[in-house]
């Protein structure tokens, strides 16, 4: 990853999030799902940045998880995906679920509007 490439940032609007972190974002799901090495906590801290600089920006709890969950919409296609053997759905969308749970969590209910 060259964050170079990134330097043209667009900030976190009422509908999107800015453009350096949605990149990032995209980049650690496909880490997470090829299991790349410590990517998961990475993907949480993006995440989780991402949904605070929307709700400061004045973003709803739904547009936010909209903004989250079509981050990465497109399925990595050269990750063989697995399936858990707990619940029994895609790791890929177990991932998705996790990161809109992230967001939720990092909203602060005092920032959201009324």
């Amino acid at each position: 990853m060259n964050p170079r490439r990134w330097r043209s940032n667009a900030p976190a609007t009422t509908l999107a999030l800015d453009t350096v972190t949605l990149k990032r974002i995209q980049w650690l799901f496909e880490r997470v799902c090829r299991h790349g090495y410590g990517a998961e906590p990475s993907l949480c801290a993006a995440v989780r940045g991402g949904a605070a600089r929307m709700s400061t920006a004045g973003a709803s709890r739904e547009a936010i998880r909209t903004a989250i969950g079509s981050s990465v919409r497109g399925d990595p296609s050269h990750v063989a995906d697995t399936f858990s053997l707990d619940g029994g759905e895609s790791r890929v969308v177990a991932i998705r679920k996790r990161m809109v749970a992230w967001a939720d969590a990092a909203i602060i209910p005092d920032q959201l509007p009324s």
